[in-house]
């Protein structure tokens, strides 16, 4: 667990998503992890922000939520199913895929106490029946929120520099722009 706060304290931005699931997997010894982001309003499609495989990042993927064990994260309930999670939704191709045994996963929260994403993470073989790492999953997922907050309010910044750029360069009259004292 040490190593898991070493390799997220001093990094920020994607660099702190994929150092978290990366660190994460190997402190809880599990083969996924993975932290997305909601992105449509109604919360039926996430985006992955980083995702480790095994040994290796896998590629950052969007996808529905319907029948998967992410869906009942993405409503703010913490979702833990120690071993049989394919049993428990069929549907959901991925975990096939995976092998998943086990998941767990846990919401991620603004400030303001919305869900905006999820942390999560499975493995081919079962994970004990009470889930130890939980408190530890809420103080990581706390950080990713704060994290996930300030990304969106960077690219938020960047997209508003860009519409006023696009238009202080096409604007075909001359602008001048003062401070509140009239200086130029």
């Amino acid at each position: 667990m040490r190593l898991l706060m070493e390799g997220t304290s001093s990094v920020t931005g994607d660099a702190f998503f994929r150092s978290l699931v990366q660190h994460l997997a190997c402190a809880l010894q599990v083969k996924y992890a993975f932290v997305a982001e909601c992105y449509e309003d109604n919360k039926t499609r996430v985006r992955t922000l980083a995702f480790w495989d095994v040994d290796h990042f896998g590629d950052n993927v969007e996808y529905d939520l319907t029948g998967t064990p992410c869906e009942n994260v993405v409503h703010g309930e913490v979702c833990y199913y120690p071993k049989r999670v394919q049993k428990a939704f069929p549907k959901d191709h991925d975990l096939k895929a995976l092998d998943a045994e086990s998941y767990l996963g846990i919401p991620i929260f603004s400030a303001s106490g919305e869900v905006v994403g999820h942390l999560a993470v499975l493995d081919s073989k079962p994970m004990p029946d009470e889930p130890e790492e939980l408190s530890f999953l809420q103080i990581f997922a706390v950080r990713a929120g704060a994290e996930l907050q300030r990304k969106r309010a960077e690219e938020a910044r960047r997209e508003s520099e860009e519409r006023f750029r696009h238009l202080f360069e096409s604007s075909p009259l001359a602008i001048f722009v003062h401070d509140a004292e009239g200086n130029l």
